[in-house]
């Protein structure tokens, strides 16, 4: 799941709970419990084996990266001073997981490996169970699973 997706509910998370460390954490678990849901990367990172596959990639991390920057200040704007810490730590939290994934990918040091391999394990555990539902084409998981999570998380954000 994109991480402008993880981080409204990070933030959600943040202003619910008023512990920084702890919305930390709750976050950081949270992002695992959203990525059962399949939502189109069932065997991605087999996928990028191959060059068109990294490029196709570099272009959703960007789009991604994108979109995230765009979240981040209307989250702050809207956060309370008393909450505030809270809110940045669970955004922190939730998408801690994504980079210590891509940063264990690409680096030569496997110390992040368990990290990698819990994550593709949590990708997969799901979708290749009911693989009819893991989606064959980028776009459907961004319609279907993870706009709908985006938008509700936001206006959620929003109401509390």
């Amino acid at each position: 799941m994109y991480v402008s997706v993880h981080a409204p509910v990070g933030a959600i998370i943040g202003k619910l709970v008023p512990n920084p460390f702890l919305a930390f954490i709750l976050a950081a678990l949270s992002h695992y419990l959203m990525d059962l849901v399949p939502h189109g990367d069932k065997d991605f990172f087999n996928q990028l084996k191959e060059w068109l596959h990294v490029k196709k990639y570099i272009a959703v991390v960007v789009a991604d990266a994108f979109f995230l920057i765009i979240t981040l200040p209307i989250i702050l704007r809207f956060t309370p001073d008393a909450s505030y810490w809270s809110v940045v730590a669970g955004i922190a939290g939730s998408v801690l997981p994504d980079f210590a994934n891509a940063i264990g990918w690409l680096s030569p040091k496997k110390y992040l490996k368990p990290f990698f391999t819990l994550h593709h394990w949590v990708h997969d555990i799901v979708a290749n169970k009911i693989t009819k539902y893991d989606f064959p084409e980028q776009i459907s998981p961004l319609l279907m699973v993870e706009l709908p999570i985006y938008v509700l998380a936001l206006v959620i954000f929003y109401l509390l």
